[in-house]
């Protein structure tokens, strides 16, 4: 089980996930997809937004692959 809090300046949240490596990614993978559907559908503008900060997050330059967490 891979287990995780977050903050966000105003408040916090633990996110957790059990599976196997395929599981796991398949259950992000369609967060992703859900979470852009309903913004892209309420605004689209939105929807790119939140599209383009996901991108920059999973590229190869984010600190989401730094191999110590901070």
């Amino acid at each position: 089980m891979l287990l995780a809090t977050i903050g966000n300046g105003g408040g916090s949240a633990m996110i957790a996930a059990t599976g196997s490596l395929v599981e796991i990614t398949s259950d992000l993978s369609l967060l992703l997809h859900e979470v852009y559907g309903k913004l892209n559908k309420e605004d689209p503008n939105a929807g790119d937004l939140f599209k383009m900060v996901m991108q920059h997050a999973v590229s190869d330059k984010s600190p989401v692959w730094e191999k110590e967490a901070k």
